[in-house]
């Protein structure tokens, strides 16, 4: 069953040159972790704040749990928001903090659910301390506890990990997807990030310019973009130029079979991910390396094809090849994905 569903929706602010959202449309199931990805301005937060009711949508309808949302003030949507900065109250507890959304409880009610919800997300040793006390991803936690609290239909994240440091940004992302998942709850995560998006989404959808790009699973995006934008926002991709031709394509790498919609002959380029090139070495190789960028886990190589095309190629720390060495190459693809030239 769809918790939210957007059905057209447009957003254009006063003065603005163009609309933050054109004609969104998807639904979010029960259960489901939706992440918006999208590079600054896109109209992600916009859209985050729409379903939230912080805004209101200038066109198309938004239904939450099936009713209109027009007619649900943002109190009553069964929505939790945490921040990017978390927002707690400086003059409160932790414990107060977690139990501001609780006041309608009767005094004992409310404080075993803040206890119970402190427990659960482990910032009960916090409880007398105030928000000033704590790191960034301490505060955070918090806030989740606090958004948790009051049983939501709905949890939206704007941003929430991008001022931590990468390695508890991973920590927490991780530890959030696992505790929603283990309580069944329907999210939306706003990003720029793709890894992030990647790491917590069941659903991603691609803005682009205020208009959705593409709305499918983590694995479908990556290697089935729907678009050229969508193709380089997730993952670094070249594009290499190729002629369709009866079940398959040619390009100057090779001859490459499988199914497309163009016509005989129509210049079309054929994407090619780093992960997808093997070198082998080879004295009279087709290619040569003339850059290399060492990654810890991975070198990335830079290479120049015949026509002095730039290609990349995702090898192991240990394989190095100098610059100047020439290479053939090896395409691990297994499905054509191919754009208009």
């Amino acid at each position: 069953m769809s918790v939210i569903e957007l059905s057209g929706v447009g957003k254009t602010y006063p003065g603005a040159e163009a609309p933050a959202l054109r004609d969104i449309s998807l639904s979010i199931e029960r259960g489901e972790i939706l992440v918006l990805l999208a590079p600054s301005g896109s109209g992600k937060t916009t859209l985050l704040r729409l379903i939230a009711g912080f805004e209101t949508p200038d066109r198309g309808t938004i239904r939450i749990n099936g009713q209109d949302a027009r007619h649900i003030p943002p109190a009553q949507r069964g929505v939790g928001v945490v921040f990017q900065e978390g927002i707690l109250f400086p003059h409160l507890t932790i414990e107060e903090n977690v139990a501001f959304g609780l006041h309608r409880l009767p005094r004992p009610a409310r404080r075993e659910k803040t206890r119970e919800m402190m427990d659960l997300i482990g910032v009960t040793a916090w409880a007398a301390r105030y928000p000033h006390a704590l790191s960034g991803g301490q505060q955070q936690r918090v806030a989740l506890a606090r958004a948790l609290a009051p049983g939501p239909s709905i949890l939206l994240f704007d941003e929430p990990f991008s001022h931590l440091d990468h390695n508890l940004r991973a920590e927490m992302r991780d530890e959030v997807a696992a505790l929603l998942r283990r309580l069944g709850s329907t999210a939306v995560f706003v990003t720029h990030d793709h890894e992030e998006a990647f790491a917590v989404a069941d659903k991603i959808a691609v803005l682009n310019e205020g208009r959705l790009e593409q709305h499918d699973t983590p694995d479908v995006i990556y290697h089935l973009p729907a678009t050229p934008f969508v193709a380089q926002f997730v993952g670094p991709a070249d594009f290499i130029p190729a002629v369709a031709g009866q079940g398959g394509v040619t390009c100057e790498i090779g001859a490459f079979t499988g199914d497309h919609p163009f016509a005989e002959g129509t210049p079309v380029r054929m994407m090619v991910r780093p992960d997808d090139v093997d070198l082998i070495p080879q004295p009279q190789g087709a290619a040569v390396v003339i850059e290399r960028q060492f990654k810890g886990s991975e070198n990335l190589y830079t290479l120049a094809l015949p026509s002095g095309h730039p290609l990349h190629s995702s090898q192991h720390s240990l394989a190095v090849y100098p610059v100047g060495t020439r290479v053939n190459l090896k395409l691990n693809i297994t499905h054509q994905v191919l754009f208009p030239a």
